[in-house]
């Protein structure tokens, strides 16, 4: 057998006991190969380096009106 087609049909002509074995085997194979690409691609935010963005520009205090600014400068 080395078409799909042909091993469509030779899994058609089997008893449905072989055909549960052959599904749960599949069923395994994809788990490995499901497991294999998510090792190889699953990261973690604890992988990112960590990053400097530098200072602050300009101190703030609570009496500063950020919001009002942030309006001016859309003018």
């Amino acid at each position: 057998m080395t078409t799909l087609d042909e091993i469509e049909h030779a899994v058609s002509t089997l008893p449905k006991e072989q055909k549960y074995e052959l599904f749960q085997f599949l069923a395994r194979q994809l788990d490995v190969i499901a497991a294999q690409d998510l090792q190889r691609t699953s990261h973690s935010v604890l992988d990112i380096a960590p990053i400097r963005l530098g200072g602050l520009l300009d101190s703030r205090d609570l009496s500063d009106d950020l919001f009002g600014e942030m309006l001016e400068s859309e003018q």
